[in-house]
């Protein structure tokens, strides 16, 4: 069973609900994209968190 807050079931319920092809598809996208857009915000804080840290250690001033 979907989690009621997931994207694919955000897409089921409207494809069970919607009966413009056109419509639906447009929506399908939007979720898609909407999706994508805040995983890649997060992704991009943990690429920024890790590259401060690299950076820190690579720091001779840190180093043992």
């Amino acid at each position: 069973m979907l989690d009621p807050h997931s994207p694919l079931k955000r897409i089921v319920n409207q494809l069970e609900n919607d009966k413009d092809r056109e419509e639906f598809t447009k929506k399908v996208k939007r979720i898609i994209e909407e999706e994508f857009s805040q995983q890649n915000l997060i992704l991009d804080k943990i690429i920024n968190q890790l590259t401060r840290r690299i950076e820190h250690l690579e720091n001779p001033r840190f180093r043992l």
